[in-house]
């Protein structure tokens, strides 16, 4: 009786038994998956030496390992057996399934799958790859953190990520340059490259959307545009600029609460400015400004030049009618939506749709007293017309 246990110590027993032999198997998990041997394959030169009273091999020509399905290759290596450490030297080659990399140097900590690498880095998957001067690979958790000159490629979009330093999750599809850091959607032509600049750049969900932030500066053809944040759907094919939004194309200058870019492929299909819309087209060879008013604006390109637009809430335009180069008039036209159709980059007509209460068109000539009054209100409008910031666009 005096042996035996109470009850509840019992208990306690039985329930922590399960915990301990589940964290002793948790344990032997962890034990197990690192827990493969490296293994010298090959080397034409194999002497040993002791530093810092450790066991440590000088492997000359040809060098190769061997860990897992992971097959390393180098010109020279030092292996410290005791550490399972090896610095792989010269024309350092690393192939594992679907990764590889190289470097000109990568010290291997065999016991924390760790990579460190320096000079001419590359790492690369199936579907990105990602160079710099310097890197940082843990092999368990798949992130990879490099500095100077860092530039991340996806393979199938054409997309650049690049910056002085950056990271790049292989789990998640997760990356992040900052920097000077630039978002590029390269076009084979080179004509229709999207360059984007910001204070930094994030990719999610392997190039699903990317986000750029701060100071953001566009840069597309013919297209310049400034916000505050940008927001690239590879899915939905649109570039969103937030905050303070700001776009040119050619001699138009567009403003917005909100402006979003509608791609097809690499090029710009249309453009949509939401909420206190402006947009305004100088002709500077007749010093003249037409300008569109409304609660929205779309501008539909062709060749890389406009075609239609429609204006629609509260839609107002004020456009020059042009006859042989002399301008003959103005027509100030009003509506719940307008229609712009041209022709050779040139107002070839305006299709008002409204009550008849509400739509009105008058062309005003240029000797009449009536025009004053309509340009006075076009100078108006013009004085709240911002072009997009673009002093650092370059570095």
């Amino acid at each position: 009786m005096l042996n035996e246990r109470p009850a509840y110590k019992r208990r306690i027993l039985w329930i922590a038994l399960p915990l301990l032999f589940g964290m002793a198997a948790a344990s032997v998990e962890q034990n197990s998956k690192n827990s493969e041997p490296l293994e010298l394959v090959h080397a034409d030169v194999l002497r040993g030496e002791e530093r810092q009273g450790e066991p440590v091999r000088m492997l000359e020509g040809n060098v190769c390992f061997r860990q897992g399905q992971a097959r390393m290759c180098c010109e020279q290596a030092v292996h410290y057996t005791r550490s399972e450490r090896v610095v792989f030297l010269g024309q350092v080659r690393i192939d594992k399934q679907e990764l590889f990399m190289a470097a000109n140097e990568i010290d291997y900590l065999s016991r924390l799958r760790r990579y460190i690498a320096r000079g001419n880095v590359t790492l690369q998957d199936s579907t990105r790859t990602l160079t710099s001067r310097r890197l940082i690979y843990e092999e368990d958790e798949q992130i990879a953190f490099a500095r100077d000159d860092v530039l991340i490629s996806d393979h199938a979009e054409s997309m650049q990520l690049s910056g002085d330093s950056g990271e790049y999750n292989r789990l998640i599809g997760y990356a992040k340059v900052i920097g000077n850091p630039v978002f590029t959607r390269v076009d084979t032509s080179q004509t229709d490259t999207l360059t984007i600049h910001g204070l930094g750049v994030e990719m999610f969900d392997f190039g699903a959307s990317v986000k750029v932030v701060d100071s953001v500066r566009i840069h597309q053809g013919d297209l310049l545009a400034s916000c505050q944040e940008l927001v690239y759907s590879d899915s939905l094919q649109t570039i969103e600029l937030i905050g303070d939004p700001r776009s040119m194309h050619r001699e138009q200058v567009l403003n917005g609460d909100t402006i979003r870019l509608h791609l097809d492929g690499t090029k710009i299909a249309w453009i949509e400015v939401g909420g206190s819309a402006r947009v305004s087209s100088d002709v500077d060879s007749l010093d003249i400004t037409h300008l569109l008013t409304g609660n929205r604006v779309e501008i539909f390109l062709r060749d890389n030049s406009v075609d239609t637009v429609r204006i629609s809430g509260q839609a107002t335009s004020f456009y020059y009618a042009i006859d042989d180069g002399v301008v003959q008039g103005l027509n100030r036209a009003t509506g719940d939506r307008l229609i712009l159709v041209f022709a050779e980059n040139e107002l070839d007509q305006v299709v008002i749709h409204s009550d008849p209460g509400v739509a009105e068109g008058i062309l005003y000539p240029m000797d009449g007293e009536s025009i004053r009054k309509v340009e006075s209100e076009m100078e108006e409008i013009s004085a709240t017309l911002r072009k997009p910031r673009m002093e650092t666009l370059m570095p």
